[in-house]
């Protein structure tokens, strides 16, 4: 039965895909865009306030990443968003004058070689099943086993076309310690 599945004409030459190949796993990111912005703030509160209306008059949602803590002995508070890409580069720029940028970092996810790969195993694995459909009748282990896999690959993919058009915006808001706050 697996000499049926081999000699199919679905099925490609065994050199075809090297070692590891079908075993690969991806792993995308919620988000294309990610951006990172780290302010130092007179008042924590009333920058959080203003950053959570600017985002929010923008679209973005609090994706509940939402925490205190210290950084070198002040107050910190994290927020986490996610919004349209489009217009997260505009608004995240807005978050600048709340206060003294410590640190900014934007990065976009592109993984377009990957994602082709994977449209391709899934064009192959599908032809493979539905060429062998009679013999993998035959061959429960062999049949979940492509089944399963292929649900992982499609799965990965609706993932990433998730993704497309989404950002997400990190936002660390420091408290300045009292001899920083003077004018």
């Amino acid at each position: 039965m697996c000499m049926a599945l081999a000699s199919s004409p679905a099925s490609a030459a065994p050199d075809k895909y090297p070692d590891g190949y079908w075993e690969r796993g991806y792993g995308f990111s919620q988000s294309a865009v990610y951006y990172q912005v780290n302010l130092k703030v007179k008042d924590i509160a009333k920058a959080e306030a203003e950053a959570v209306r600017l985002l929010t008059q923008a679209g973005a949602v609090s994706s509940g990443g939402s925490g205190m803590g210290t950084s070198n002995g002040n107050p910190m508070k994290s927020l986490s968003f996610t919004m349209d890409s489009t217009k997260a580069g505009k608004s995240v720029k807005k978050l600048f004058d709340l206060g003294d940028l410590q640190s900014y970092n934007s990065q976009a996810q592109t993984q377009k070689s990957t994602i082709l790969e994977l449209e391709q195993k899934i064009k192959d694995l599908s032809a493979e099943i539905a060429a062998n459909a009679s013999t993998l009748s035959e061959m429960p282990i062999a049949s979940h086993l492509m089944n399963s896999l292929l649900k992982r690959l499609k799965q990965s993919r609706d993932t990433y076309q998730a993704a497309i058009g989404r950002a997400s915006v990190n936002l660390q808001l420091i408290q300045a310690s009292p001899e920083e706050k003077r004018p």
